[in-house]
């Protein structure tokens, strides 16, 4: 039974307030790149393209920390692990999935037939983006800089002068598959006896893993995927419509609806 409203912006007031609160939860982010390494595509987001499948599924200039490559093959065992995180059902594990105005119905349906029906702990992948993206910035970021904050990012971000960073765990560029940083995270909750604590994750499909790991290793903390929300704020402007349409305007992003 479904007993949250589905209204986009609702649910971010829902997920602000319960942060307000100081309620322990787990927000993870699954989109289209999670959706295909979990359907076992070959996936490449080069300099210059986006290729999945061997096909190319579009012009883009990632930077090099954005760039990321997936063998199925190779990293069949990744891709195992992260439908195990997506699958995933507790109390305050909360799964964002695509809607079907960021995936096309093909994807989507790929989607639904990897999570099942619908339940109360499946909300959006874009929660904190998109039109909700400038409330995440006027209304929840300064709640996280108050409360301070583990990060979990890219070796490139330039932490300089954000003082609400507690410490950091680094992840090296197109190393998202590298789960080996999980047992620092836990080894750093463990040392410090770390409860009631935020984690913020920002490090591609290695939040998910690293999400679904802690929230049975340590249920007493807040981790919550950000994506690259912050990416502008650490000096690595991610290339994403939701940003531009933010920090340059000309760009009018829709509120996401649920399917």
């Amino acid at each position: 039974m479904i007993n949250r409203s589905k209204d986009f912006k609702d649910e971010f007031e829902f997920f602000l307030d319960k942060f307000k609160r100081k309620e322990n939860f787990n927000l993870l982010r699954f989109s289209d790149g999670e959706l295909f390494i979990m359907l076992k595509k070959s996936i490449r987001l080069g300099r210059i393209f986006v290729k999945v499948d061997g096909s190319i599924k579009g012009i883009m200039n990632h930077p090099e920390w954005d760039r990321k490559d997936f063998d199925p093959v190779k990293d069949y065992e990744f891709s195992e692990k992260l439908i195990n995180s997506f699958k995933y059902r507790s109390s305050e594990y909360f799964v964002g999935r695509s809607c079907k105005c960021c995936v096309d119905q093909k994807l989507w349906n790929e989607e639904t037939s990897i999570i099942g029906r619908d339940h109360d702990n499946i909300t959006w992948s874009n929660i904190l983006l998109n039109s909700n993206y400038p409330s995440f910035m006027n209304r929840f970021y300064p709640e996280i800089k108050s409360r301070k904050a583990y990060l979990i990012c890219n070796e490139k971000a330039d932490l300089s002068g954000h003082d609400w960073i507690i410490d950091s765990i680094r992840i090296k560029s197109n190393d998202f598959k590298n789960l080996e940083p999980i047992n620092k995270i836990k080894q750093l909750i463990k040392d410090g006896n770390l409860k009631n604590q935020v984690f913020l994750f920002s490090a591609s499909s290695f939040s998910n893993i690293a999400q679904f790991q802690l929230a049975k290793f340590a249920p007493n903390n807040t981790y919550i995927d950000i994506g690259t929300t912050l990416s502008y704020e650490l000096n690595i402007p991610a290339k994403r419509d939701y940003l531009k349409a933010y920090y340059e305007g000309g760009l009018n992003i829709n509120k996401c609806i649920w399917s």
